[in-house]
């Protein structure tokens, strides 16, 4: 399980945002909503992907089970 949570460059949490992360090892995706907080748990490994916030994708990168923020500008 991946937990990410998206913040705008203001700090505040970017509720129902859309997150798809994509593997760049494996041909495995998944999308789902923030909540309030601005957090999401998608049910993958952590591993590298490609990590898309309303259909842009924002960076590419490492992700593990806990501690990954986005910050969007």
């Amino acid at each position: 399980m991946i937990t990410i949570r998206v913040l705008y460059a203001n700090g505040r949490p970017a509720d129902h945002a859309t997150v798809t992360i994509e593997s760049t090892y494996h041909q495995e995706s998944m999308t789902a909503l923030t909540n309030h907080e601005g957090i999401v748990k998608i049910n993958l490994h952590p591993n590298e992907y490609d990590i898309f916030i309303d259909d842009k994708l924002l960076k590419r990168s490492y992700l593990g089970c806990v501690g990954n923020t986005m910050l969007l500008k």
